[in-house]
């Protein structure tokens, strides 16, 4: 002990801390994630095939994504986040379990209430996923 000091507040301020915002968009889209299981059944509805409106591609149930168009699902969650006044921050969450992926809100009514607004206001569609991830990214 030779009665040195280290400042450690830099290094301290490098550590990531929790985006809660993210955990709540995430658990958000779990919650939807039947729905769009859903609609995407329907979509094809006993069809091998459907065509892409964007690409034109005639595609294949494996090869589509679910699109969130005219509003987009960040609008949609942030719209929700608004309307409902709801604080972002830890105390909407349970601790993180080991081998959790999804962040679990304490209230699970949240989830469902989402999921209740986003079908009343999202327009879906399948469409290819080069359309989705890259083609309309650009526009």
């Amino acid at each position: 002990i030779d009665k040195s000091s280290t400042d450690i507040s830099y290094k301290l301020n490098k550590i990531e801390k929790p985006n809660y915002k993210y955990w709540l968009e995430s658990s958000f889209r779990y919650a939807i994630s039947d729905d769009i299981l859903l609609f995407k059944s329907n979509v094809f509805n006993n069809n091998k095939f459907i065509k892409c409106e964007i690409t034109n591609q005639i595609l294949t149930e494996k090869e589509v994504d679910i699109d969130h168009y005219e509003i987009s699902f960040k609008t949609i969650f942030d719209n929700f986040i608004s309307l409902n006044e709801i604080k972002i921050n830890a105390e909407l969450f349970h601790e993180s379990q080991d081998k959790q992926i999804i962040p679990q809100l304490l209230d699970s009514k949240l989830n469902e209430e989402f999921r209740l607004y986003h079908s009343s206001v999202c327009k879906l569609r399948a469409i290819s996923k080069s359309a989705n991830r890259s083609i309309l990214k650009k526009k």
